[in-house]
């Protein structure tokens, strides 16, 4: 759907029925234990890495070998960038061209200061951190917040033919929780496949944070 052609999913065995249900356009091959990326790179014109990703010694080991391996553009966001303000002397031993792609929270982070100050002037940190890291930078937030906003507005006045539902946000994933056993859900689904700004939709439930909870 976003025209790549040829698309990898790159993640653990252990997640990739769970990804795998949401990713039906993709092929996938998995990373281990040691996190070796060489058998997985090889023909690759862009890497994308961070998001759900998860942060740990894992995942910026993860992401250092990828930085150090991959001779295409590697795209870092979310959870890359967590990663990555770790450990940014990473970037001093790349073997590819970056592109970071920060909000004004990871930006702040990447920084070392507030998110109040990238706001103050976020062309001026964006500029200074590119010049001085030899990396693209691509600082969100512009019109992120109105948008946001408009697109809940959209939800809440379709779902309100099909029920009681809280619309909400959340890391720019907007999840619509029916309140009541008397919502029609089949009418919800199918409105949202229909609300402009909405790239997929998929059905969820609450629970822990582990594999047994999510696989029970």
């Amino acid at each position: 759907r976003s025209g790549t052609g040829y698309l990898v999913t790159v993640c653990p065995r252990d997640v990739y029925p769970i990804v795998a249900g949401q990713l039906i356009q993709s092929t996938f091959k998995f990373v281990d234990g040691n996190m070796d990326v060489r058998p997985i790179l090889g023909g690759a014109s862009a890497v994308a890495v961070g998001c759900g990703l998860g942060q740990g010694e894992n995942q910026r080991l993860l992401l250092k070998n990828i930085l150090t391996t991959a001779k295409c553009p590697v795209i870092i966001d979310a959870d890359g960038i967590n990663n990555l303000c770790r450990d940014i002397d990473m970037l001093k031993d790349r073997t590819c061209p970056v592109i970071l792609t920060p909000h004004a929270g990871e930006m702040a982070s990447l920084c070392r200061c507030k998110a109040s100050d990238i706001l103050r002037r976020p062309i001026g940190y964006a500029q200074e951190f590119a010049k001085e890291h030899n990396v693209i930078l691509v600082l969100k937030g512009a019109n992120k917040r109105q948008f946001e906003d408009k697109l809940r507005q959209n939800i809440r006045r379709r779902m309100r033919a099909y029920g009681n539902f809280d619309v909400y946000l959340m890391q720019s994933t907007v999840y619509v929780e029916p309140m009541d056993e008397l919502c029609d859900m089949d009418g919800a689904w199918d409105a949202c496949r229909t609300i402009f700004g909405i790239v997929s939709i998929c059905r969820c439930r609450a629970c822990d944070k582990d594999l047994d909870a999510i696989f029970g």
